[in-house]
């Protein structure tokens, strides 16, 4: 599956997560470039995706393709690397997996 696919797929999912929102709180004041990503909107398990079991490989595989199918041409891809970088230590972030 494409990436435009992958997001058309997703689109009635895309809702500003309440988990994203509890975990960091006002978006606009903590990371201001998020308003301006491509994935604003999308669902945090698309990010945070929960990968266990025998297929853990081919899941996280397409957890990965989904998400950049969000990052690809992200004009804040950067922004969301180094936040990455310097704050978080799991998901998928500037699509990459971080562990």
């Amino acid at each position: 599956m494409e990436a435009r696919d992958l997001r058309q797929f997703n689109a009635s999912r895309e809702i500003e997560s309440p988990a994203m929102l509890d975990v960091y709180g006002d978006i606009d004041e903590r990371m201001p470039w998020r308003k301006r990503a491509e994935c604003l909107g999308a669902g945090a398990e698309i990010f945070f995706p929960t990968i266990t079991g025998r297929h853990a490989d081919r899941m996280r595989e397409e957890s990965l393709n989904l998400a950049q199918s969000y990052c690809g041409d992200c004009e804040v891809r950067d922004d969301c690397n180094r936040h990455a970088e310097a704050v978080e230590g799991i998901g998928i972030w500037a699509g990459r997996f971080l562990t």
